[in-house]
């Protein structure tokens, strides 16, 4: 396309846009559908760096699955529905309900088909931006870089713009310039880097086979050992792939640095588990006293579950796994709980508190990924001349359920409803951090309900909350969700004691360097012990503080009907 108006206007064109977005990923995408929505008039140009959109899920491997439900997935106003029938993923995959008002339990492919595959997610995408086009309103330069020269230039009775160049990646002499009358939206500030697509954040020496989850397909012959190295997502996939194909369970050793918590993928969808879900966990947080008893609660009620019931979980990416992927992952039985991977040579894996003995025929799958401890800190969303996408909200939770897609469709909906009032936007739209622990969540879910309040408080965000597919609040109860704007107006919730007292715990825990994690090396198993089936080993808990709670400004949006 660059190369298209290149040809009439010389190898220097110039054009013009109201925004000008650097990404074509699922944030960019869900922003643009959001500001089309509410701006009528708004024109777009989106530059990406890849040959087609869909973001990081372009680089990822071929077997990776969405890790949440595709209904609540991509942009609000085009269903995720490429699995082979008319009706959407969600449709054809949620879970059925009993006359009692029970979720069913899914089996075998039903309960794939809730998730959507790497290709299905990019054939998506790529309807999605042919839509875009389609409306005369958004123009696509792909495989193009951004070159940001800060200039200004008059742009007629518009006032100011920024100028913009990009050139082609295959031919930087062709080169074009966007004068962008309104904002730059820069989507790379929360850049997610795949696993198969990075350098190992360990040493590996000469000899040794590392690949990536990628490179699994191509393997032609068997190997001694499979180590895999990660306990996010990826590995999750990586464990899942080899035993789907066949790969005997005591010849994979997984390295698990810290145990995860795990969302149940049944608690994560639509209709009925959506409205038993925030019930849940309202009272589980009522009752909780620390913070890993609020994650015993939360096990017990069906939302987080974790591999072994005798080690506590200190981490929560907000991975999901359904029932049969949990089962399938505790057939393997070499865990190796020794810490992050240090170095790799041919006869061994070098850990923070161990090693691990190998061969020469072993292979291992690097599956690590350190995106939250380099994470950069949030920054300012909105500003004169530009918006800096980030996450405002939890990606799970629950209650406050806010996907990186309808954080952007949020933004790009608060965007055109208020171009200019960069304030106003600012105070409903605090960015978070992302954060790997259950204390972590805690801490920033302070800010995902004070930016619920600001935006349930304004009349048109509010409905758009209520009916966009992407947000949870569509699919509770309407009598619910009336019930919960009334009452989120009172500033007496008892959940909302509850939190801050249990950030204030965790704080505390930290600065007193009481890490539960230390105390619990002792008695991590073995790396060649098999799993306890029995009753759980509970944690020490922390012990409850006495914190004195001034309502004024912690108002959180959401009530408690069955304290």
């Amino acid at each position: 396309m660059l190369a298209a108006d290149a040809s009439t206007q010389g190898p220097h064109c110039e054009l013009s846009c109201d925004y000008f977005v650097i990404g074509a990923g699922a944030q960019a995408l869900a922003f643009v559908d959001g500001l089309l929505s509410t701006d009528k008039q708004c024109n777009v140009i989106i530059v990406d760096e890849r040959d087609r959109p869909g973001g990081q899920w372009n680089d990822t491997y071929e077997f990776a699955r969405l890790d949440q439900s595709s209904a609540m997935y991509g942009v609000d106003s085009f269903a995720l529905q490429w699995l082979g029938s008319e009706r959407p993923v969600w449709m054809k995959g949620a879970p059925q309900t009993s006359k009692s008002g029970a979720p069913q339990q899914l089996k075998g492919e039903q309960e794939s088909l809730l998730r959507a595959s790497r290709n299905q997610v990019l054939a998506y995408y790529e309807s999605v931006l042919e839509h875009f086009q389609r409306s005369g309103r958004v123009r696509y330069f792909p495989r193009c870089l951004v070159h940001q020269d800060g200039k200004k230039q008059t742009c007629g009775a518009n006032g100011t713009g920024e100028r913009v160049r990009f050139a082609a990646i295959l031919e930087p002499l062709l080169v074009c310039e966007a004068v962008v009358r309104h904002k730059i939206v820069d989507t790379t500030f929360d850049k997610i880097q795949a696993s198969c697509s990075k350098s190992p954040p360990f040493s590996v020496m000469p000899g040794v086979e590392l690949v990536s989850p990628a490179e699994l397909q191509k393997l032609a012959a068997p190997r001694t050992r499979y180590v895999v190295i990660g306990v996010g997502k990826t590995g999750v996939d990586a464990i899942l792939w080899l035993l789907l194909h066949n790969v005997p369970p005591e010849k994979i050793y997984w390295i698990v640095p810290r145990d995860p918590w795990f969302y149940r993928v049944e608690q994560l969808q639509t209709g009925h588990y959506a409205q038993r879900t925030y019930n849940d966990f309202t009272r589980c947080g009522i009752k909780a006293h620390s913070e890993y008893h609020l994650g015993q609660l939360l096990e017990a009620a069906g939302i987080l579950c974790r591999l072994d019931m005798a080690v506590m979980p200190t981490m929560l990416h907000g991975n999901s796994v359904s029932r049969q992927e949990l089962d399938q992952l505790q057939r393997v039985t070499n865990i190796v709980r020794l810490g992050h991977v240090k170095f790799i040579t041919q006869d061994r894996v070098e850990l923070e508190r161990g090693f691990l003995e190998t061969s020469r025929d072993t292979i291992h799958v690097n599956c690590a990924s350190n995106q939250v401890r380099h994470a950069r800190e949030p920054i300012p969303i909105f500003s004169e001349h530009r918006i800096t996408l980030q996450r405002i909200g939890e990606l799970y939770g629950g209650f406050c359920t806010f996907s990186v897609p309808a954080c952007a469709a949020a933004t790009g909906v608060i965007e055109g409803l208020y171009p200019s009032d960069e304030h106003k936007k600012n105070s409903m739209c605090t960015p978070v951090a992302p954060v790997d622990t259950l204390g972590g969540h805690l801490r920033i879910l302070r800010i995902v309900h004070q930016n619920l309040h600001k935006l349930l408080a304004d009349p048109v965000i509010m409905v758009w909350l209520c009916s966009s597919r992407l947000c949870h609040f569509s699919y509770v109860d309407v009598v619910a969700m009336r019930q919960i704007f009334a009452e989120a107006k009172g500033l007496t919730d008892p959940f909302q004691k509850v939190l801050l007292r249990l950030i204030k715990e965790q704080q505390a825990a930290e600065d007193d360097d009481r890490s539960p994690h230390k105390d619990r090396k002792a008695s991590s198993p073995s790396p060649d012990s098999r799993r306890s089936s029995t009753a759980s080993t509970m944690s020490p808990e922390l012990s409850p503080v006495s914190v004195s709670l001034s309502s004024e400004g912690d108002s959180f949006p959401f009530a408690c009907s069955d304290p």
